[in-house]
C-alpha cells in the first residue's frame, strides 16, 4: 500500500484503507472502491487530499488468490485464439463469448508463447496452422515439449494435408475446423474436450 495525493491519482487506483470524515463515524469511500475522476471530486469537496491505494503487485496477487478460491463450478473457461488475421480471432472470440467462453487472442506464435507460460489456467486453444513466424504444429510441438502442457487444441486450417494430420494427431490434437467455419463447428470441440489443464511429460505428446 501506498499513500498518494489526490492530485497524482490514475485511472484504475484501488483504494487500500476506507476513508472516513474525521473525527465522525461517516465512511466516503470503503475499501476496494477504484479512484474514477468522479470519486476524485467528491473526496476534494471533502477536504481529503491524500489516499492509501494498493500496488500493482498487491491488486495481481489479490486477483490470483481470488481465482484461486473461486467456485470452480463459475470459474469462466479460458480460451487462447491464435491467428495472425484478427478477423479470424475477433470472429472466433465473438462466438466463444456468446457461449460463456473467456476468448484471448495473439496474433502470433510469440504472443501466445506469453499468454500460455504467464497464465497456468488456460486449457483450450484455437491454433492456426499457417502463420507467418512459426508454423501452427511447430509452435504446438514446442508448448507440449518445453512447457509440458497439454492444452486441448484445435487446428484451424483453411486447406489440411494428410502429412499435418498425421503430425497434429501425434501431437494430440482434439480437432480440426476448416475455414470458413459456422458457430456450431468452433463450439463442438469444447463440449466434447475436458476443461482441465494436464501436465505432460518432457517429449511427450497429450492425448
Amino acid at each position: 500500500m501506498k499513500l498518494i495525493n489526490l492530485e497524482n491519482a490514475e485511472a484504475e487506483m484501488k483504494v487500500a484503507l476506507p476513508i472516513s470524515i474525521p473525527f465522525t463515524d461517516v465512511v466516503l469511500v470503503e475499501t476496494g472502491v477504484i479512484l474514477s475522476e468522479s470519486t476524485v471530486l467528491t473526496l476534494k469537496s471533502m477536504g481529503i487530499t491524500e489516499v492509501t491505494v494498493y500496488e500493482e503487485s498487491e491488486l495481481r496477487e489479490m486477483l490470483r488468490q481470488a481465482e484461486e478460491n473461486a467456485d470452480p463450478s463459475k470459474k469462466v473457461r479460458k480460451v487462447l485464439v491464435v491467428d495472425d488475421e484478427k478477423e479470424i480471432c475477433n470472429y472466433i472470440g465473438e462466438v466463444l463469448n456468446g457461449a460463456g467462453f473467456k476468448p484471448i487472442a495473439a496474433l502470433s506464435a510469440a504472443e501466445a508463447w506469453n499468454k500460455l507460460a504467464s497464465d497456468s489456467s488456460i486449457n483450450d486453444m484455437f491454433l492456426d496452422i499457417m502463420m507467418p513466424e512459426t508454423n501452427g504444429l511447430e509452435f504446438l510441438g514446442k508448448v507440449r515439449k518445453e512447457l509440458g502442457r497439454n492444452v486441448n487444441v484445435v487446428i484451424i486450417t483453411a486447406k489440411k494435408t494428410m502429412e499435418e494430420v498425421v503430425i497434429a494427431k501425434k501431437l494430440g490434437i482434439v480437432d480440426y475446423i476448416m475455414k470458413p467455419f459456422t458457430p456450431e463447428r468452433i463450439l463442438k470441440p469444447l463440449q466434447t474436450s475436458q476443461p482441465e489443464n494436464k501436465t505432460a511429460q518432457a517429449g511427450t505428446p497429450g492425448n
